[in-house]
């Protein structure tokens, strides 16, 4: 199995962070403006993201620990999504602030892996941007590949 990995320092508090990746107003801000979740969200909420014409996931909330960290898990959208998890750990480092981002479990390593990986770069740096400036680059403002 293939694994995406991301470590990015972001100069904000772990609180701005874990609010940009777990409040529907924060994924707006930096992944998709499509993006639609209850005003809580908690271990079972389902966050759908959609792409312009595409699908996109449905992600299941699986465990959250505030300001700490939120793990999703696809439960719908494109086969090679579905049953990956995704996970955004935050640890405190003086002024900063490492993410680390994670979606584990892909079966194998294809153009669309490849592609999601650089995806997921170009994302976790609309994240950082979107909370350290206040703008970020969401879909369909994403920079198309």
């Amino acid at each position: 199995m293939a694994n995406i990995l991301h470590r990015i320092e972001i100069y904000a508090a772990p609180e701005k962070i874990y609010a940009a990746f777990s409040t529907e107003e924060g994924l707006r801000k930096w992944w998709t403006e499509d993006t639609i979740a209850k005003d809580s969200i908690k271990p079972g909420t389902i966050i759908k993201f959609r792409f312009g014409d595409e699908e996109g996931p449905d992600m299941k909330v699986t465990s959250l620990e505030k300001n700490k960290l939120l793990e999703w898990e696809c439960v719908q959208g494109d086969p090679q999504w579905v049953g990956t998890r995704f996970s955004f750990a935050l640890e405190p480092s003086g002024s900063k602030t490492i993410l680390r981002f994670a979606q584990r479990g892909w079966k194998d390593e294809t153009d669309f892996y490849m592609h999601c990986n650089c995806r997921w770069a170009y994302f976790m740096l609309s994240l950082k941007s979107y909370v350290e400036t206040g703008k970020g680059t969401p879909h369909p403002e994403a920079i198309p590949l």
